[in-house]
């Protein structure tokens, strides 16, 4: 996966304190390209710290057979709903749930993700392997 577009249903509003989405599926294109199925999104405001902690859930079907658990997780400087203006940094972790771990050997790898789209049910995730 290079690129993960994931179509989602908000379930609160984007400036909730406490919100989620449901990730309903999507396509992934690059490497591991094939279909996002369902997985889900969750987000914590911290007034305070004034950051946003998020996590995303999903697999990834990709078109050769791999099964690929993705986990992702910012946090982000936060004000309002103006955190989801700009693409911010994420760490994801992909886990081979079923196939052959040499496709998506284990590393280290970045993300950015595009939530400018998130009000009309689109977040677009990009993911880097660094090491």
């Amino acid at each position: 996966m290079r690129t993960a577009v994931l179509q989602l249903r908000l379930a609160t509003p984007m400036d909730a304190t406490v919100g989620s989405a449901l990730i309903l599926g999507g396509e992934a294109r690059g490497r591991l390209a094939g279909v996002v199925q369902p997985g889900s999104i969750e987000w914590t405001r911290d007034p305070v710290r004034g950051v946003l902690q998020l996590s995303a859930r999903f697999e990834l079907q990709a078109r050769d057979g791999l099964r690929v658990h993705v986990a992702d997780r910012a946090t982000v400087a936060a004000s309002g709903a103006a955190c989801w203006d700009a693409p911010f940094s994420t760490t994801p972790e992909l886990t081979v749930v079923d196939g052959s771990p040499a496709t998506c050997p284990e590393s280290v790898y970045l993300g950015r993700m595009d939530a400018r789209q998130l009000p009309a049910g689109q977040l677009r995730l990009t993911v880097h392997r660094v090491l």
